[in-house]
């Protein structure tokens, strides 16, 4: 989802690098010797951050210097949500939901349409930083972002209208930004 953001604002500029695809989970993912030569050469690498992606934390902070790494998790602007159940932590050790509360924010933060506004606007800051030539149509592309994510959050209220007031189950628990922007029940 956050390479789809970066491709839509880099529209006419150039074409970013997906490093993880849908059938991998970044949850659990180390980074291949390519992936991290793609890192190493990459004029910005974002990600939402060590408590997401955990497993790039120590190969990010050795590899990229801080300038060209874009932490999107720690947007002042984000709405950030702690994990709602118990979690398990890399090292093996569970937490409940109050240990995590106050070390680990729930990393899905582009599904609360207002998180994934914010993540567009900083990754647009951040691109026109490192390329200013290119600002106006980054800005531009931005504005246009925000345009299709207006109109996908009114499809969506529409879609999921005769299921608000209905419960539901899920094996991951990854949707509860969703669940809070579109006032839904897990």
């Amino acid at each position: 989802p956050i390479h789809s953001l970066v491709a839509f604002i880099c529209q006419g500029v150039s074409t970013p690098t997906l490093l993880i695809d849908g059938n991998v989970s970044p949850h659990t993912q180390s980074l291949t010797p390519e992936q991290i030569q793609v890192i190493k050469q990459a004029d910005l690498v974002i990600w939402i951050g060590p408590n997401y992606e955990t497993f790039w934390a120590q190969t990010l902070a050795k590899q990229v210097p801080t300038q060209k790494l874009l932490t999107l998790i720690n947007d002042k602007d984000l709405t950030r949500l702690p994990y709602r159940q118990k979690c398990h932590l890399p090292t093996g050790h569970q937490h409940s939901f109050h240990d995590a509360h106050d070390h680990f924010t729930d990393g899905h933060i582009w599904l609360d349409l207002n998180n994934a506004r914010t993540i567009a606007k900083a990754i647009t800051r951040k691109l026109s930083e490192i390329d200013p030539t290119h600002k106006s149509i980054f800005e531009t592309n931005l504005q246009n972002l925000l345009k299709v994510l207006s109109v996908l959050e009114e499809d969506l209220k529409q879609q999921i209208s005769i299921v608000v007031k209905k419960t539901y189950i899920i094996y991951h628990d990854g949707l509860q930004y969703f669940d809070k922007f579109f006032g839904l029940q897990m």
